[in-house]
């Protein structure tokens, strides 16, 4: 990530302050109550965030951390207005780019937290993919279907083949019927029109 806690971009003629790591970093370690109250409070900075290029791929794992506990939220109207802001960001588009990169990063490289624990990762990204799944399966059609049906297959696949990574079982089965649920959605969306 290019930016620190004390720079600031531009936005409708104000200073709006970027979320820097270590700020990213508290937010992801939150207490699952306090989660939304605590994005809440830094909204704006957040948005900015997930707005921007990244540079530091150890922010995607912070962020999918944040999802993750998101999603594990029980205040649905309000995870859900979130969610649906965070699928309409470039967010999507970057952790996309991320995913398709991943497989040729080296273990050593600043990519550490992923690293550290590539199955809580993939376990984060599932239960995002499945929350926006369930909750608005037109966002997940329209914001997620290439990121749950190809960048993260290829991923995947790239991660066996350069890396020797194999996926748990559990979350390949949910990964395929995650893809099978977005089909389905799809045919249904299908028959209407």
């Amino acid at each position: 990530m290019k930016v620190n806690h004390g720079l600031y971009g531009q936005g409708n003629g104000k200073k709006t302050k970027i979320m820097g790591y270590v700020t990213l970093k508290a937010l992801a370690k939150s207490d699952l109550k306090d989660i939304l109250t605590n994005i809440n409070d830094k909204k704006e900075a957040f948005f900015h965030l997930l707005e921007s290029p990244i540079d530091r791929p150890d922010v995607y794992v912070l962020v999918m951390e944040l999802l993750s506990k998101i999603c594990e939220s029980s205040f649905d109207q309000l995870k859900l207005n979130l969610l649906l802001e965070i699928c309409n960001s470039q967010f999507i588009t970057n952790l996309g780019n991320y995913l398709m990169d991943l497989p040729y990063t080296e273990r050593n490289s600043k990519n550490i937290k992923y690293w550290k624990n590539e199955i809580e990762f993939w376990k984060n990204f599932i239960r995002f993919c499945e929350c926006i799944i369930i909750m608005s399966p037109q966002t997940a059609l329209n914001k997620c279907r290439s990121l749950i049906e190809g960048s993260s297959k290829l991923c995947l696949e790239e991660l066996i083949t350069r890396h020797n990574f194999v996926l748990p079982e559990e979350c390949n089965l949910k990964l395929n019927e995650l893809r099978e649920t977005l089909r389905a959605h799809e045919k249904e969306k299908n028959k209407v029109n």
